[in-house]
């Protein structure tokens, strides 16, 4: 059913808990999961109000190579806080630009099947996830801030599983 998860990331412990559900819904349906994380472009940038960037195209692209690797690092991290590094189906991807027009150019790439993200700030959902579901005609999962205690002790309902899997 669902052969391709991807689930975005934007580092947080808000979004811990969408890897949780992606590392359940992967097991579930054997699913290959993409863990994707978009570095935004610095808001300097957006408004092109810094003269640096305005001059100097290659400090714009140092300036984007260290954010970039910075969050390679913390998504591997993020991803293996989880136990998600063991799996072999498990790709990571950091990209840069607008956050859910990356993403929504990543799920029709690659034909992911379901999206998982997590809620924002507050338990709402944000304004990425907003327009990401304004930009995606596929099926995407928002998840609570906090995983339930099934799904973070690894353990399922098997009623939902059966479910799920029909």
């Amino acid at each position: 059913m669902f052969r391709t998860i991807l689930v975005a990331t934007d580092l947080t412990s808000q979004s811990a808990s969408a890897l949780v559900h992606a590392r359940e819904f992967g097991r579930i349906f054997d699913s290959e999961l993409i863990v994707a994380h978009v570095v935004p472009m610095p808001t300097a940038l957006k408004n092109w109000k810094a003269a640096v960037f305005r001059d100097d195209l290659k400090a714009y692209r140092e300036v984007l190579a260290r954010q970039r690797s910075s969050a390679d690092d913390a998504l591997n991290r993020q991803v293996s806080s989880i136990g998600l590094v063991s799996a072999n189906r498990v790709r990571c991807v950091v990209r840069a630009g607008d956050p859910a027009a990356q993403l929504a150019e990543m799920i029709e790439e690659l034909g992911v099947d379901l999206t998982i993200v997590g809620r924002g700030r507050g338990g709402k959902v944000g304004p990425v996830t907003e327009r990401l579901v304004r930009l995606v005609g596929k099926a995407i999962l928002v998840t609570p801030v906090r995983p339930s205690k099934l799904v973070a002790t690894g353990r399922t309902n098997r009623r939902i599983s059966r479910r799920a899997a029909a």
